[in-house]
């Protein structure tokens, strides 16, 4: 089963999630996520792309917890240059190996956003 978020308005701005941002998308993804599995796994994000790497896995020795993120495509939505990404994770929970895709989205701001 494939999890969607796509249409989560969630802001990541330049450099990182916002921490607001970091509350929503927890409520959305595996619960034992930490703060610090976020950044890590905002990390991993970061050195992927069209030109680069595809897939960069991630793991936190202080949780325990760990995944995979995946590069899926390149595109625009609605004049943003947009990246799809799946992300994977192990939590200890049932959701473990079930894919989170993310339509991450540049807005004219400047900032990433979620997009349907």
């Amino acid at each position: 089963m494939r999890k969607s978020l796509s249409a989560i308005a969630l802001v990541l701005a330049v450099g990182g999630l916002a921490a607001p941002a970091f509350a929503q998308m927890q409520g959305y993804l595996p619960r034992r996520l930490t703060s610090d599995d976020m950044t890590i796994l905002r990390a991993e994000a970061a050195k992927l792309g069209p030109d680069g790497p595809k897939e960069q896995a991630w793991q936190n020795p202080k949780s325990g917890n760990s995944g995979v993120v995946t590069f899926l495509s390149a595109g625009t939505k609605n004049g943003m240059s947009c990246r799809l990404f799946r992300y994977t994770f192990h939590t200890g929970t049932p959701q473990d190996g079930t894919p989170y895709e993310l339509n991450w989205c540049k807005t004219s701001a400047g900032k990433w956003a979620i997009v349907s």
